[in-house]
């Protein structure tokens, strides 16, 4: 599952899944620790699918 350091940050879902993917820094562009990339279902599924369950609740949200 993922999640955001809300409400000290904004809590946006694009910004989780962009770093997922790319791994980039926003200092400085360059990409930490690519062996752990993931690609964008994976990224998605953090979000939704895999939250719903931790939440026992994939059978009406995810």
């Amino acid at each position: 599952m993922s999640s955001s350091d809300a409400p000290v940050t904004s809590p946006d879902w694009r910004q989780g899944i962009s770093t997922m993917i790319l791994r980039e820094s926003k200092a400085s562009g360059a990409v930490s620790g690519p062996d752990q990339t993931i690609g964008l279902a994976d990224a998605v599924r953090t979000y939704t699918i895999n939250a719903a369950w931790q939440d026992f609740a994939e059978d009406w949200k995810g």
